[in-house]
C-alpha cells in the first residue's frame, strides 16, 4: 500500500498536470498502441531474419552454445569476452531447431520484449505521452534493429535491464520488497549477459537512495535494496575470479584495443579529453540514431530532456544521464570501449528516454500528441531496411553446393578462425561434415597475413607437389587470392568463384 499523501511516480510526466482529461480517457489507447507497433516491429524483422546467413560473431555464439551440455557450454564462454548466460540460453533453444531463421527468432523475441519493457519503465517516470514516444524511436532505431536480428546477447541485455529499472519502479511504487528482489534478479541476469551492464547497475546505485528517500520506502525495501548491492559486487566479483582475470592484458585483450575498437579507447599522447569525448559521442549517437543529422538532433533533445529533469529536480536526471557518463569514463581510463558499436548500445534505453522527456515537455504532457506521432512513424518500420552486409543467404547456399560438387570427401580446405566458424555451420547445415577443415588461430588476417597463415597451414600438414587443397576466405578483399598465391609460386589455381563476400579458391601445389 501507498501510505496517504503519497503520488505513485509516473502519474504525471514532465509537462503534464495530473487529472488532465487526455491522461484518464488515453492509458488504454496508449497501451494498444503500443502493442500494435511492437507487433508491426516484430513482423517487420522477418525479412531481415531470412536474407543473411550467419555472420563470424554468430556463428562462434552457435559454436561455443553447441556443446554437449550447459556445463560444457560454460566452461567454453569462459574463453570468451562475455559472461556465460546468452550462451546457456542459446544452447537450449537449439534443441528446438538450429536454422537461421529459428536462431535468430529467438533475439528478435528478447529485442520486442525489451520494447514492451522500456515502455512501461519510461512511463511509470515520466508519463505515457514520453513513455509512447520512448517506445517509438527504440522501434525505429537502426542499431536495435540490427542487433535484433543477429544470434548473440545483446537484446536479451536490453530487455533486461529495461524490465529490471520497470521492476525496480514498480517496487518503490507499490513499496514492495518482493518486487526489488525481483527488479534484481533480472538485473543480475543483465550482468551475467554482459559486462556493459556495469555502468546501468551503477547509475542505479547511484539514483536509488534519492528515490527511496524521496517515497519514503519502508525499512525492508531499503534492506532488500542494500543486500543487492552486496549481491551485485559478489557476482562481479565471482565474474573477474572466474573469467575476467584470465583474459586481462591477453593476446585477445591487445588485439582489440589494438584493432577496429581502438579509438574507443582514450590515449593521451595523441589527443585532449575534450576531443576525445566530442568525437567518440557524436559516433555513438550517430549509431544509435542512423546519421549525422539525426545524430545532432537526439544529442540536443537528450541535453534538453535531462535539464529538464534536473530543473525539477527529478532523481531520474541521474539515472537518464550516469550511464553515457559511466561509459565515457571508462574509454578515458582504458577500461572499456566508449565507441559507436554494439558495445554502447546499454545507453539505448536512457537517450530514448530523456528524449520522450524533451518531447513530453513540448507537447505539454498531451497524450494525444504522442499517439499522433505514432500514426506518422508507424510506416517508418516497414521501409527499415534490412542490416546492410553482403550476408547473401542464397550465395551462401550456392557456394556450399559448389563445394560439394567439386570437393570430394576428406578434402583438405584452409581457412582463417573466422571463416571456419561459419563454414563448421553450413557443414553441418549441408550434411559436408566429412572435409578436414583446417582454421588458423588468427581471427580475421589481413590478406597478406592470411597469405603466410596459408603457407604456414601448408608445412605443418606437409602437402606435397600435386596435391589438391581448397582455400575460403570471408571478406571483401578482392585481392586475397592473389596474395594466398604469392606466397605460393609452384601452385596453380584451377578456380577461384566468388559468391558475394564468400571466395573460394581451389589449388594443386
Amino acid at each position: 500500500m501507498i501510505a496517504p499523501g503519497r503520488r505513485r511516480s509516473g502519474s504525471a510526466g514532465i509537462g503534464e498536470v495530473p487529472g488532465v482529461p487526455s491522461e484518464i480517457r488515453l492509458p488504454f489507447v496508449a497501451d494498444i498502441a503500443a502493442i500494435v507497433v511492437i507487433a508491426i516491429w516484430f513482423v517487420a524483422h522477418f525479412g531481415a531474419m531470412r536474407v543473411r546467413y550467419l555472420g563470424p560473431d554468430e556463428a562462434f555464439h552457435v559454436w561455443i552454445a553447441d556443446a554437449r551440455d550447459l556445463v560444457d557450454v560454460y566452461l567454453g564462454s569462459k574463453a570468451t569476452p562475455h559472461p556465460p548466460l546468452f550462451f546457456l540460453v542459446l544452447h537450449l533453444w537449439m534443441r528446438l531447431g538450429r536454422s537461421e531463421f529459428f536462431l535468430r527468432l529467438l533475439p528478435s523475441i528478447f529485442g520486442a520484449a525489451f520494447l514492451w519493457s522500456v515502455y512501461r519503465w519510461s512511463i511509470r517516470l515520466f508519463g505515457r505521452a514520453a513513455g509512447l514516444v520512448t517506445l517509438l524511436l527504440a522501434a525505429i532505431s537502426p542499431a536495435l534493429l540490427q542487433l535484433s536480428t543477429e544470434v548473440r546477447g545483446y537484446s536479451l541485455l536490453l530487455f533486461l535491464l529495461a524490465a529490471g529499472l520497470a521492476q525496480f519502479e514498480s517496487a518503490v511504487e507499490a513499496d514492495s520488497p518482493t518486487r526489488m528482489a525481483v527488479s534484481f534478479l533480472l538485473l543480475f541476469l543483465a550482468i551475467l549477459t554482459h559486462y556493459a551492464a556495469l555502468f546501468v547497475v551503477l547509475s542505479l546505485a547511484v539514483y536509488a537512495p534519492f528515490r527511496l528517500r524521496k517515497s519514503r520506502s519502508s525499512r525492508r525495501v531499503i534492506l532488500v535494496w542494500a543486500a543487492a548491492q552486496v549481491g551485485v559486487a559478489l557476482l562481479y566479483l565471482f565474474l573477474y575470479l572466474s573469467q575476467v582475470r584470465t583474459l586481462k592484458g591477453s593476446g585477445q585483450e591487445q588485439e582489440t584495443m589494438a584493432g577496429w575498437l581502438g579509438s574507443g579507447y582514450f590515449r593521451g599522447d595523441r589527443e585532449s579529453v575534450l576531443s576525445f569525448l566530442a568525437r567518440q559521442s557524436a559516433g555513438v549517437f550517430r549509431y544509435l540514431f542512423g546519421s549525422p543529422a539525426l545524430a545532432v538532433v537526439a544529442f540536443l533533445a537528450v541535453l534538453m530532456g535531462v535539464v529538464l529533469l534536473a530543473v525539477k529536480r527529478r532523481p531520474s536526471a541521474f539515472l537518464v544521464a550516469l550511464p553515457l557518463l559511466f561509459g565515457a569514463t571508462a574509454g578515458l581510463l582504458g577500461a572499456y570501449p566508449f565507441v559507436g558499436s554494439r558495445h554502447s548500445l546499454y545507453v539505448l534505453p536512457f537517450v530514448l528516454a530523456a528524449i520522450g522527456v524533451a518531447f513530453s515537455a513540448v507537447a505539454g504532457g498531451r497524450l494525444w500528441v504522442a499517439l499522433g506521432a505514432s500514426l506518422v512513424l508507424v510506416p517508418f518500420l516497414w521501409m527499415t531496411p534490412a542490416p546492410a552486409g553482403p550476408q547473401s543467404l542464397v550465395q551462401m547456399n550456392d557456394a556450399m553446393e559448389q563445394l560439394r560438387r567439386r570437393a570430394p570427401a576428406e578434402s583438405l580446405i584452409l581457412t582463417d578462425f573466422q571463416t571456419g566458424t561459419v563454414l563448421r555451420y553450413y557443414f553441418d547445415r549441408h550434411g559436408a561434415r566429412n572435409y578436414r577443415l583446417v582454421r588458423s588461430p588468427m581471427w580475421s588476417p589481413d590478406p597478406r597475413t592470411f597469405g603466410d597463415e596459408v603457407e604456414r597451414m601448408i608445412r605443418v600438414h606437409r602437402l606435397t607437389a600435386g596435391q589438391m587443397f581448397w582455400v575460403i576466405r570471408i571478406g571483401s578483399e578482392v585481392d586475397a587470392s592473389q596474395d594466398v598465391l604469392r606466397k605460393l609460386p609452384n601452385a596453380t589455381a584451377l578456380s577461384t568463384r566468388s559468391f558475394g563476400d564468400l571466395l573460394i579458391l581451389e589449388v594443386r601445389l
